[in-house]
């Protein structure tokens, strides 16, 4: 043996930096890809105490430590001549009894949180997000802030459990100031002349429903007697025997009242139906669509259907118009319908100014188109939506002119920045807008919802609705602040969007088992997703006359890109708890509480209106909300929290690494799937469709070092309730010092091992007998510190000799 000094110049340092990959799901099921709090997870360790805060075992557990105390007592107190076998066999007995250590068992899982009604710990994590980690990666990520990107796209989908007979009804008022030919039936959706449908639609639906095999023709727009537009399957299939080519069906004048389902080309009333090339459009891609027809004085009457800057198909209309005559017969086409197709006489009762009455004019604060006020309909009285669009449509417009090859390549890439009303008939971008129609209660029904049970007369101005929000801590997106037609200044109908109040309830369930019960709310809550189309980028030019308020990034400038989720309440509208016993005087704590859901009395009458913010016009001025007295936190709580433990990661989830996904959105049953992605910068962004996606787009925000993953849009609040699954990379450094140790010439000659004193000139280092040299087996090797002590050892995998007149270098590596 020897002992031979290590300098620096022996030693060399690494670090290599490793990147796991974490693959973890959550379901109905249960839980994969969880870690053990312990890396070495034993299944027969047992502890002497129970653990409360591990296991429910602990209730038939005991307490061993008396026992082995009993045990240790008896065999120091007994002579050694006595048997101490009693105490040790009780006491192992015990042990053998005792419940296995689920300390040793424990699993970390990750965490998904939404902020409670109520404050909690789940409420102090949220304002760490928002008030520390937010401002603090404000620098460093771009799209961090309490906030999303407007940027969506209209979904529409149809389920066993979701109506078919949504729709977005547009009024199509008469407007003088546009061109008409004399004779033909006029209004703002009225085409005269030339047109362009012009759109970006992504196919992303395959069936009518989960299991149903069938895809029906589901209608993009519909103006009776004029025209409808339609998406239909093409040849293709896939290996399941579902539509993955897709083609447009286009019905003009006379033809357009026939069902698309039943529409084929052909005579007279079917001569002009045409559809385009087969398998024009492909399934999960997002594709710009421009139908275009530019009367007989444009390539002697010939349309074409472009898809992505190609013609697709080509129809001849030799006319100069395809707006039906004037006839006393039939109504004026007097709505356009988007999403499905009308199927109705539009004659008499049967009017379709009736969906636009009197009674919905003032209800819903839309235009009107008839007084019903003898019949008090507000629909007509027979007709059908039976043909929903299974798709996703974002920059939907309708052009009074032909669109050429060369406008088309010019308008490709971005959105549209001013809108001349004689060259649109129709723009939906859909942008949010902080604007939408006054609603009333009108005839038991009408005006924006404060809870599942009650309406007020009122607007709104924010993404979702406040009240019940932040009253009954309920999701119900206010679809109103979407929908606007730009070209127009128009709002839709929602039909068969919008929820209706519950008279009461037998059972103590929360607000949104209430909201989610109706169909026509779970339609309606998914109806506005995140636009994941990467080979666009809209203009947000026409917002510039919106109220700026609600348009303000992380550092409070003005982009109306941004929709801001911050300081949707004003601190005003906080109240100090009170009874309706007048002469209460409540105490300090009760007044910094404030009404809880449990007791939320209030005194009716004026003084209220003193603590309450009037000026918000989605809220009634004698509503308290509950969750924002109980919080005092004014921004979005409809937000989702991924709170990933370091355990899963290292150092850092490695950035561009990192993916979410939902498969059945809550309220969609199966139909609707998100998955998410990071763009390496911090940015959450949607990542569905088979081109490429709008990586700037936020959703939310990863935060790579602390494991926190924050999705902030409110149309992705319920987002992984069910299920979800995740996947990223780690970053971990691993620190790396290698050794190279010299065994000279001359040294390293002897051992302190017996054997080798016994050995002296009878061995052999070889199979030769004649090979006398002195030799040594060197087995293993000690690193020492100064004080001789052994810091680190290294065995050899066998042992390796040495002779007096070789030296040896060693390598040796540890990782740490």
């Amino acid at each position: 043996m020897a002992i031979l000094p290590v300098s620096t110049d022996n030693i060399e340092y690494f670090t290599t930096i490793i990147n796991p990959k974490v693959s973890y799901s959550s379901s109905s099921s249960g839980v994969t890809g969880s870690v053990n709090l312990f890396p070495r997870a034993s299944t027969i360790e047992k502890e002497l105490r129970p653990l409360t805060n591990f296991s429910a075992s602990y209730a038939s557990d005991e307490d061993l430590e008396q026992y082995r105390t009993a045990a240790a007592l008896e065999a120091k107190l007994l002579p050694a001549s006595s048997s101490f076998l009693g105490g040790m066999t009780n006491y192992l007995t015990k042990v053998n009894n005792q419940s296995p250590s689920q300390k040793k068992q424990a699993k970390i899982l990750i965490d998904r949180f939404v902020p409670t009604y109520y404050f909690s710990n789940d409420t102090i994590k949220k304002l760490n997000i928002k008030d520390i980690l937010v401002p603090y990666y404000n620098g460093m990520y771009p799209s961090v802030g309490w906030g999303y990107t407007n940027y969506n796209s209209l979904n529409f989908f149809t389920t066993t459990d979701i109506p078919t007979s949504s729709v977005l009804l547009y009024p199509s008022v008469d407007n003088n100031s546009l061109p008409n030919h004399s004779g033909y039936v006029s209004g703002t959706y009225q085409l005269s002349g030339a047109f362009s449908f012009d759109f970006r639609v992504n196919p992303r639906y395959q069936t009518d429903d989960i299991e149903a095999g069938y895809f029906k023709a589901g209608t993009i727009f519909h103006l009776s007697s004029s025209y409808a537009l339609s998406l239909v399957t093409g040849s293709k299939k896939d290996e399941n025997g579902l539509p993955v080519g897709f083609r447009l069906l286009l019905q003009l004048s006379h033809s357009a009242d026939v069902a698309p389902s039943k529409a084929i080309p052909g005579s007279y009333p079917n001569d002009l139906i045409f559809l385009s090339d087969d398998n024009s459009l492909e399934w999960n891609k997002w594709h710009r669509v421009v139908v275009r027809w530019g009367t007989n004085l444009v390539n002697d009457g010939t349309g074409s259907f472009n898809v992505d800057g190609v013609d697709r198909g080509y129809f001849v209309i030799p006319s100069g118009t395809i707006a039906p005559k004037t006839s006393p017969l039939n109504g004026d086409p007097s709505v356009l319908c988007l999403g499905n197709y009308y199927e109705g006489t539009n004659f008499g009762l049967s009017a379709q100014s009736y969906f636009f009455s009197d009674i919905i004019s003032e209800r819903e604060g839309l235009e009107e188109l008839i007084d019903s006020s003898e019949s008090a309909a507000d629909v007509p009285a027979v007709f059908n939506f039976n043909h929903p669009l299974k798709a996703e449509l974002h920059e939907i417009m309708i052009r009074r002119e032909y669109l050429s090859n060369t406008r088309i390549t010019q308008t490709s890439g971005s959105g549209v920045s001013d809108i001349d009303p004689l060259k649109f008939a129709f723009y939906v971008p859909p942008f949010f807008i902080p604007t939408a129609p006054v609603r009333k209660y009108i005839n038991g029904s009408g005006g924006v919802l404060q809870t599942p049970f009650i309406e007020a007369d009122g607007s709104t101005n924010d993404p979702f609705n406040i009240a019940i929000s932040f009253g009954v801590h309920g999701h119900y997106i206010n679809l109103e602040n979407f929908t606007k037609d730009f070209a127009n200044g128009i709002y839709p109908r929602l039909h068969h969007l919008s929820a209706s109040v519950v008279d009461y309830t037998t059972q103590a369930v929360v607000a949104d088992d209430i909201l989610y019960g109706s169909p026509f709310v779970r339609k309606r809550n998914l109806t506005i997703l995140p636009c994941d189309d990467g080979n666009f980028l809209p203009n947000y030019g026409l917002l510039k006359n919106e109220s700026a308020e609600k348009y303000v990034d992380a550092i409070g400038r003005t982009d109306y890109s941004v929709i801001s989720l911050n300081n949707l309440m004003s601190t005003a509208s906080l109240l100090f708890s009170k009874t309706h016993d007048t002469d209460y005087d409540p105490s300090l704590v009760e007044q910094s509480i404030g009404p809880s859901p449990e007791y939320p009395g209030l005194p009716p009458g004026p003084a209220l209106s003193n603590f309450l913010n009037n000026d918000d016009p989605g809220l009634a001025s004698n509503t308290p909300l509950i969750v924002f007295q109980n919080t005092k936190d004014p921004s979005s709580n409809q937000v989702t929290i991924f709170n990933i433990s370091n355990l899963y990661y290292g150092s850092r989830i490695l950035p561009g690494s990192f993916e979410l996904y939902d498969s059945s959105l809550s309220g969609s049953y199966g139909k609707v799937s998100i998955k998410l992605k990071d763009n390496g910068m911090g940015n959450i962004y949607r990542a569905d469709s088979d081109t490429p996606h709008s990586s700037w787009s936020s959703v939310g925000n990863i935060f790579y070092s602390e494991g926190v993953v924050l999705i902030k849009s409110p149309h992705l609040y319920l987002f992984g309730k069910n299920q979800y699954e995740m996947s990223f990379k780690g970053e971990q450094n691993l620190y790396s010092t290698k050794y190279e140790l010299l065994a000279p010439f001359g040294l390293l000659n002897s051992s302190s091992n017996p054997s080798y004193a016994n050995s002296l000139g009878k061995m052999s280092a070889s199979m030769d007998p004649l090979d006398t040299d002195a030799f040594v087996y060197i087995s293993s090797i000690n690193l020492h510190d100064d004080n001789f002590n052994v810091i680190a050892k290294a065995s050899l995998a066998q042992p390796v000799i040495k002779r007096e007149n070789e030296k040896l270098l060693f390598k040796i590596a540890f990782d740490f």
